[in-house]
């Protein structure tokens, strides 16, 4: 059974063309920022996006790793984001 809501861990990789993000725990779960605000908002649609399709394909969730376990460099940063992940709204065929 799959949740409404998820949290996992993220780890921000600060460079100097912008930030990186990815998820430990989610194979090929990735994306980036130009600036802080960016990257937050394109690694929550990007966890949304990964678990949606991983529910859909019928692919075990992993459990999400503790933070405190993450090991990091220098220049990374990690932090929980929490998403809600719900079905598509059907269309109608009015609006089609």
């Amino acid at each position: 059974m799959y949740k409404d809501k998820y949290i996992y861990p993220c780890v921000f990789i600060y460079e100097d063309e912008g930030i990186s993000v990815y998820y430990p725990d989610l194979d090929g779960c990735v994306t980036f920022g130009n600036n802080e605000q960016e990257a937050f908002r394109n690694a929550k649609e990007a966890l949304t996006i990964h678990i949606y399709g991983m529910e859909q394909d019928n692919d075990p969730i992993p459990d999400p790793s503790q933070i405190k376990d993450i090991v990091l460099d220098k220049n990374e940063q990690a932090l929980l984001l929490e998403v809600s992940v719900d079905a598509p709204k059907t269309r109608s065929c009015l609006d089609c």
